[in-house]
């Protein structure tokens, strides 16, 4: 199983020349929220000390199913966002799962798996069923005494019915 944690990044480029990279992660806290009959307006606010040069700001926690369009940051100071990307992030739960939980997922899977491999060897055997028939077809086609020319009594309709019989 899979939780979905998602990540709003932001980044925020300085006016400083200076080539430091920064990246400061928080979790979006919601400060203030204004709902409506169709959705809702979150705010979240986190205060951060950015340094010259290039800053990642990493908002964890913003709503899995945001609006992508209407997500917007703004800040106070002498800095400039250049870009404010949405990102999902997958992390596994399995910390969360009680042991009884797992137990059974884990049974579930192998029960799958062990069908799976039922169900080939199934058709293993229907193969070597198949295979072993069309040989012993071959090897009556081969003996056959039309075939060798021995005999004038056997005729093609007789052979045919012995196959299909067969």
């Amino acid at each position: 199983m899979k939780k979905i944690s998602s990540s709003l990044i932001l980044l925020c480029f300085c006016l400083f020349t200076a080539k430091a990279d920064s990246e400061k992660s928080t979790k979006a806290i919601i400060d203030k929220a204004m709902v409506y009959t169709q959705g809702a307006v979150l705010y979240s606010k986190a205060t951060f000390n950015l340094v010259a040069g290039n800053n990642t700001l990493i908002f964890e926690g913003v709503a899995a199913n945001a609006d992508l369009n209407s997500i917007q940051a703004s800040g106070k100071g002498s800095f400039t966002i250049v870009d404010v990307q949405y990102n999902t992030k997958y992390i596994e739960n399995d910390m969360l799962l009680s042991n009884s939980t797992k137990i059974n997922m884990y049974k579930n899977q192998l029960n799958m798996v062990e069908d799976s491999i039922q169900d080939l060897q199934y058709d293993i055997t229907d193969l070597q069923n198949k295979t072993t028939a069309l040989g012993i077809e071959r090897n009556m086609l081969l003996n056959n005494r039309i075939i060798k020319g021995e005999t004038k009594r056997d005729s093609l309709p007789i052979l045919k019915e012995s196959l299909t019989f067969l």
